[in-house]
């Protein structure tokens, strides 16, 4: 005999207190957050928007974490109970952004002087004695390797502008490769 009474579900309750933390941090999709959180996606967007949730506090996250790199910076001084001017603080920080934004710098000439080294082996008579593919791959990581070096190079020295459009490199790879192409057709 059959009764009608509920069977018990193997399902636990959604935990809407920490679904609506991580909606309104607004790091994960939805559907990352209804996979965490065992329920779907669209109950998750009916109750934000019957609850009036505020999505993405990514804005209020990036400042607090400024707030904590700062406070870092100053950690030896702060535990001391010494406070803080906003000279003293922007002082600090801005000594941290100049010391990283040099380590960078200093890294883009050590890149540059490798592309250089690679490069200048490439056009030795060593170089020139391999392969022809291998020759023309190498044009191309160099060519590549020189975009990637000039948009680090860009970021390092804090050039926000777009670079204008200049194509040199590329003709530059296009005029080897062609030259390569000539070498292999004459024999």
């Amino acid at each position: 005999m059959e009764t009608n009474t509920p069977k018990p579900s193997t399902r636990t309750a959604a935990d809407w207190e920490a679904i609506q933390r991580d909606y309104r941090a607004g790091i994960k999709t939805l559907r990352q957050m209804a996979d965490f959180h065992g329920v779907s996606h669209t109950a998750i967007r009916k109750r934000a928007d019957r609850e009036g949730w505020v999505k993405d506090l990514s804005g209020e996250i990036a400042a607090k974490a400024e707030a904590l790199v700062s406070k870092a910076v100053l950690t030896p001084e702060v535990s001391s109970g010494k406070h803080f001017s906003d000279a003293e603080i922007v002082e600090a920080n801005a000594t941290a952004i100049v010391q990283v934004r040099v380590r960078h710098r200093q890294d883009v000439a050590r890149l540059t002087a490798t592309i250089a080294r690679i490069n200048k082996a490439l056009d030795s008579e060593e170089g020139q004695r391999l392969p022809l593919n291998v020759q023309a791959k190498s044009a191309k990581a160099l060519v590549d390797a020189q975009n990637s070096l000039i948009a680090l190079e860009r970021q390092a020295f804090g050039i926000t502008t777009e670079a204008p459009k200049d194509d040199s490199l590329s003709d530059i790879a296009t005029a080897e490769l062609l030259k390569l192409r000539a070498r292999i057709a004459n024999g």
